[in-house]
């Protein structure tokens, strides 16, 4: 009999230790690994084991973690199941961005590599992680730094200009109303003259601060030039406009815009605009309201003029 030959089993035991070696040679390999790894079962997708960077990833046990569902880790389950897709029709998934949650809850970004793989005997899911929330958090850092004006902490110029053409066209595109404010403080240069820049860098940001509090949440505002401001007023007619206009001059001229240490007072005229269907792109009426603030300005200042 086969099973009785002594080469028979020589060359079997040779092979279940070739085996066993090959099995502990791939956990020293993912256990040294520089990347967070799990390791769940192919059928039914439990882990079966976590090295200990994915251990320290995601604040788990690497004992309790076994026999624990691994698409648990994904915030959604869409995104497991695309991992899973991508795995079947190609063979291995590189850098796929997911949303994962630690074991308390909290939730980072990661990017997710995936393959196929034969662990301890059983067809397995080998998964790594890549946290990328240093990245995410630099990305977003990047555009704030590219769109907002660095001392008020307004939209800039730019953005605002960009931001305002996405309402200028959806206005135009729903014939909704769409009102726009120009606004320039009265005698700026003169703060700047008596009591330096720093002072008129405080005068400008406490100036933002009251812009962005008259404001809703679905307005734009920007600072698009020395003391110069912007805002844009979606679905407000012109009465509604010139209200907000009104209420904005008459903050700004009760208001101390300088320090607790050296107060300062300081009003501000504005030249409030709305769309109108003949308006073919967003800068004819900008140009509106600029003109009314010029009005207000050669009207004798700290007022609001519609245009």
């Amino acid at each position: 009999m086969p099973g009785d030959d002594p080469y028979f089993k020589s060359e079997k035991e040779r092979s279940t230790s070739a085996i066993k070696r090959s099995e502990t040679n791939l956990r020293k390999i993912l256990d040294a690994s520089p990347f967070p790894i799990i390791v769940s079962s192919r059928g039914k997708g439990d882990v079966i084991y976590v090295n200990k960077l994915a251990s320290n990833l995601f604040g788990i046990n690497p004992t309790l973690a076994r026999g624990r569902p691994e698409p648990a880790f994904f915030c959604q389950p869409a995104d497991r199941e695309t991992v899973a897709d991508i795995l079947e029709k190609v063979g291995e998934v590189d850098d796929f961005e997911a949303r994962l949650k630690r074991g308390d809850g909290t939730e980072f970004p990661a990017l997710v590599s995936a393959s196929h793989v034969d662990y301890e005997g059983e067809s397995a899911i080998f998964l790594s992680f890549n946290d990328i929330t240093r990245r995410k958090e630099m990305e977003t850092e990047l555009i704030r730094l590219a769109t907002t004006d660095p001392l008020t902490g307004l939209n800039n110029r730019r953005s605002f200009e960009e931001l305002a053409e996405r309402e200028f066209k959806r206005a135009k595109r729903y014939g909704n109303a769409l009102s726009a404010l120009m606004l320039d403080l009265d005698w700026f240069k003169r703060i700047n003259d008596a009591h330096g820049h720093a002072a008129g860098d405080e005068v400008l940001k406490n100036v933002a601060r009251i812009i962005t509090e008259a404001l809703r949440e679905t307005d734009l505002a920007g600072r698009i030039g020395g003391e110069e401001f912007a805002a844009l007023l979606p679905e407000t007619s012109t009465a509604d406009a010139m209200e907000v206009a009104q209420r904005l001059r008459a903050t700004i001229e009760s208001a101390n815009v300088g320090s607790a240490e050296a107060p300062l007072k300081i009003t501000a005229s504005i030249g409030v605009s709305q769309r109108q269907d003949s308006d073919k792109e967003l800068l004819t009426l900008l140009k509106r309201a600029d003109a009314a603030l010029y009005t207000a300005k050669d009207a004798g200042r700290n007022r609001v003029d519609k245009g």
